[in-house]
């Protein structure tokens, strides 16, 4: 029962030390899961930011909660660096910058961090193919 509380009240308890966080869904083989937790840790030095982490192990599914201050400017702006460093973190250890919940429209810019020019064009020839138009979540996440 205390796994699962601490689990419930993850999210809600970050409010205490910043009332805003960006929350990442990296995830890694579980074999580089020890090495993504350094990798975490670094990253937070590195920007000058706390970052707090929720986590899956069993399947190496890590969500750090990079944790800021809106009204700052200067840590809106490091939260986009750790962002984009968090993603390239995860490609390194041979693992994805989404593990479960999508690209949307945060990640969009790190999309070249993990696929190829190449890809990106399947991609966008993909969604035009279903989407002549460009009617259904225009520029969201691929823009034609």
């Amino acid at each position: 029962d205390q796994i699962w509380l601490s689990r419930r009240v993850a999210f809600g308890s970050v409010a205490r030390v910043k009332p805003c966080y960006s929350i990442q869904d990296i995830t890694v083989p579980r074999s580089e899961f020890p090495q993504a937790i350094e990798g975490i840790l670094k990253i937070a030095k590195e920007y000058d930011m706390i970052i707090g982490l929720v986590a899956h192990a069993g399947d190496g599914n890590l969500h750090p909660l990079v944790l800021f201050d809106q009204r700052h400017a200067d840590e809106v702006e490091r939260v986009h660096g750790a962002e984009g460093a968090l993603s390239k973190l995860a490609v390194s250890l041979g693992g994805t910058m989404s593990g479960e919940h999508g690209i949307g429209v945060v990640k969009k810019k790190y999309m070249d961090v993990e696929f190829t020019p190449g890809a990106m064009e399947a991609f966008r020839k993909l969604k035009k193919t279903f989407d002549p138009a460009n009617r259904f979540n225009p520029d969201k996440i691929l823009s034609i």
